[in-house]
């Protein structure tokens, strides 16, 4: 995490992560500041975090309980996309619920009530929450080119609609309204210029490449656990997940063999026939590198997805399909498949767990490629959300 001093034009590291023992790592979505600690939310590991300067360790809002692990009575974090903080803790859920804390520790942290309701009836989309003293909580619906105020004492949401062509990022209060990114641009709005609860709103068009494309697991449906979308980190590695992990629950039938299937029509531009998986000084070498380097190279990356087929489905669109146990034998490359066609057989290739002793967790992973970036590349994990939601339905 860096700091930056508006006087001194300076950029600071105001804190370096460091390892923690046990799985899974965290994975901090979305910070706050308190006006003396950053504040971070980690859904991977179902807490909220207190980060003091200079502090080798964090301070847990609650007792750590995994997010398998939950029982009644416990705090869940684990649907968690964006924190704010103005006095009290706000921690904005992916479907748009916000859940409101008091206290800071897990002597004093008490979970309070907090509703409101958003004007219209469209589905709620949000990519990020905001607030300061003196300001109603602001909720970014990048995906519904929207921005909520709600007044944090009586629940009332005002909207503001922003034209289809919009990218709203981040944004920032100010008095009596608040500015906001949007595409390259920084766009002011009054709050006494609110929209009528009735305007309609006008949602963001998805990239029409993606129209039609299916889940490349069958009868599958689209995971809901952030850690496994693209953008996640990968701290064993020091990587960035660039593809959904398909995993067996959540609707989804995977095993060791299952059919990993075509997304749409495709060209095959590359298939791993005759391939042979790292072995354990192989693997234990390239893990090495990747932290000596603090960073996985392309050429580890490509290793650690195991066997795979490429897609080309033309118009600079790419899928790709990974962890394979084997490929469809049948396939040839430069040959075309239609979409549900079986490209190969879900497996473990390239994630360790091929190792003996250690053949568990089959999944496929499975990545969409649009202008030579994967779709979500730059994007928070809310955001990135809505968009594979988007494509694939909610």
């Amino acid at each position: 995490m860096f700091e930056y001093f508006t006087q001194t034009g300076a950029w600071h590291q105001y804190r370096a992560n460091l390892w923690l023992t046990g799985s899974p790592d965290p994975d901090y979505v979305d910070l706050a500041f308190n006006g003396k600690d950053i504040i971070l939310i980690d859904p991977e590991r179902n807490d909220i975090w207190v980060c003091p300067p200079n502090s080798k360790y964090l301070t847990p809002y609650f007792r750590e309980v995994m997010p398998w692990q939950v029982k009644r009575g416990d705090y869940y974090v684990g649907d968690g996309i964006g924190i704010a903080y103005d006095g009290l803790t706000y921690l904005l859920r992916k479907h748009g619920g916000v859940t409101k804390f008091s206290g800071n520790s897990r002597a004093n942290v008490r979970q309070l009530k907090f509703s409101y309701r958003a004007p219209g009836k469209a589905r709620l989309r949000p990519s990020r929450i905001i607030t300061a003293a003196n300001s109603p909580l602001f909720i970014v619906e990048r995906e519904n080119n929207r921005v909520l105020a709600i007044d944090k004492k009586t629940g009332q949401t005002t909207h503001f609609v922003f034209p289809k062509g919009s990218d709203l990022r981040g944004l920032a209060p100010i008095k009596d309204g608040f500015v906001v990114v949007n595409g390259n641009r920084l766009v002011t709005r009054r709050l006494d210029t609110a929209d009528a609860p009735t305007a309609e709103i006008h949602p963001r068009s998805f990239d029409q490449r993606l129209d039609g494309i299916g889940i490349p697991v069958p009868g599958g449906q689209l995971p809901s656990h952030l850690g496994v979308f693209p953008g996640a980190r990968r701290l064993y590695r020091y990587g960035i997940h660039a593809g959904v992990d398909f995993f067996n629950g959540g609707g989804n039938k995977v095993v060791m063999g299952t059919p990993a299937i075509a997304a749409d029509r495709g060209k095959i531009i590359r298939i791993d026939h005759g391939f042979k998986d790292m072995d354990a000084p192989t693997f234990n070498r390239v893990m090495s590198q990747c932290a000596r380097d603090h960073t996985t190279s392309d050429h580890n990356e490509d290793l650690f997805r195991g066997c795979q087929v490429w897609l080309d489905h033309g118009n600079r669109m790419v899928t790709r399909y990974a962890h394979l146990d084997r490929i469809n034998a049948k396939l040839k490359k430069d040959a075309f498949v239609n979409r549900g066609d079986t490209v190969g057989y879900i497996g473990v290739s390239g994630t360790g767990q091929n190792l003996p002793g250690k053949a568990k967790y089959p999944h496929l992973h499975f990545e969409i490629w649009l202008d030579g970036h994967y779709v979500g590349y730059g994007l928070t994990p809310g955001e990135t959300l809505g968009v594979y939601e988007d494509i694939f339905g909610r």
